[in-house]
């Protein structure tokens, strides 16, 4: 997913967004070896269709976006 977004490759990410095996897996905020998420890598691309797709998935919740937080930082603070 990283490497698609940062080459711009819009069909290829949206083909992981899309498909119902990797929905639930994918986080588009994990960030790789070098400290950057698909979407940093999206918005490299200069691709604004794709940067939307990543935007648009459930992984890019508007709390996480602002505070850099761990999907598992927003479900766990959910639960206290």
């Amino acid at each position: 997913l990283h490497w698609a977004a940062a080459n711009g490759h819009e069909e290829i990410v949206k083909l992981f967004l899309d498909e119902p095996r990797f929905k639930e897996k994918i986080d588009v905020l994990q960030k790789n070896n070098f400290g950057r998420s698909a979407l940093t890598e999206g918005f490299s691309s200069s691709n604004t269709k794709l940067v939307g797709h990543l935007l648009e998935h459930d992984s890019a919740e508007e709390d996480r976006l602002i505070g850099g937080m761990k999907k598992e930082d927003v479900t766990n603070s959910d639960e206290a």
